[in-house]
């Protein structure tokens, strides 16, 4: 289900088998060679850009997902003094599209993910869900209602905070639900061009008013965090990988491919197919388009077989 789009569909499953009747047109494969680059994330500490313009002054404010009783909540509140402040609880996520109809001059929106006080254990599958009701869940519904509304057209300003969603030190656990946020926010950033959407990640404890309300859009895929008075950004780094010891892939292993109708999910597939006739499961959005498909059934014949979900 695509996140902005207001209908659902399922996909039919399609199995593809080796039925191909003509040998098949050679297709570009995976390189493995040095000409490839290998990338890891890593955290840097990086100060906020002064000659970065200072953004709108709002004149009407909602605060999703914290009390007004919350320490930042009341920071963010106080430092709009002469706006209109307005809060929403997470769970009532279901009652933002009414609201959003009946405000139509809301210009600045703050979104809170999760605070469990702890990282969500992963067994712990009453506490994950709860996690993702009022995080990713609750954001999804505000997007949905603020479009419903009419506000894709609009300026505003929407910042998202977590808590503890990246691990910043070697030592620091990760909020899952509350780090799934930042992918929607980072999708959204692009295809919304007219709101300014920033994402922001605190430490448990932390109380960065000043900080959030003077933080940028991220129009480029910027991830922030701030640990104490410390703002950090994540980068990608070149990473050098010594050859591989042995064989990556098994022979006949099952591999799931999400995307796998794409052109680098199918590259991929006929990589494994190739080199290790694999059992392949591929999860594609949609039904797969003609050219797809083809491919699909080219891949039985190099001796893969291939499941399209």
């Amino acid at each position: 289900v695509y996140p902005f789009a207001r209908d659902r569909y399922w996909t039919p499953v399609h199995p593809y088998r080796a039925a191909a009747t003509t040998p098949p047109a050679p297709e570009p494969v995976l390189t493995t060679g040095p000409e490839m680059a290998y990338y890891r994330p890593v955290w840097q500490e990086r100060a906020l850009d002064i000659a970065i313009p200072a953004r709108h002054t709002p004149r009407s404010v909602v605060i999703i997902g914290a009390a007004a009783t919350d320490e930042l909540a009341r920071d963010l509140a106080a430092r709009h003094s002469a706006a209109a402040i307005r809060h929403l609880p997470a769970s009532a996520a279901a009652e933002f599209g009414e609201f959003f109809r009946e405000h139509q001059d809301i210009d600045q929106v703050y979104c809170f993910g999760p605070r469990s006080g702890e990282p969500s254990a992963l067994h712990d599958w009453n506490a994950l869900g709860q996690s993702r009701e009022q995080g990713v869940i609750a954001l999804f519904h505000l997007f949905k209602a603020l479009l419903a509304a009419g506000y894709a057209d609009r300026p505003l300003g929407l910042t998202v905070i977590t808590r503890c969603a990246h691990a910043i030190a070697s030592t620091d656990q990760a909020e899952p639900c509350a780090a799934a946020m930042h992918g929607l926010v980072l999708t959204a950033a692009r295809e919304l061009p007219r709101w300014d959407i920033a994402c922001v990640d605190i430490g448990t404890e932390d109380s960065q008013g000043a900080a959030i309300i003077a933080e940028p859009p991220h129009r480029h895929g910027e991830e922030i965090a701030w640990r104490g008075e410390r703002r950090y950004m994540r980068k990608l780094v070149p990473l050098d990988l010594p050859p591989a010891a042995g064989p990556v892939f098994r022979e006949r292993g099952v591999y799931l491919i999400i995307g796998g109708a794409g052109g680098i999910g199918l590259m991929l597939a006929e990589h494994l197919a190739r080199s290790v006739r694999a059992r392949l499961v591929l999860v594609g959005r949609s039904e797969p388009n003609p050219e797809a498909a083809v491919a699909l059934a080219r891949l039985g014949s190099l001796g893969a077989d291939v499941l399209y979900l």
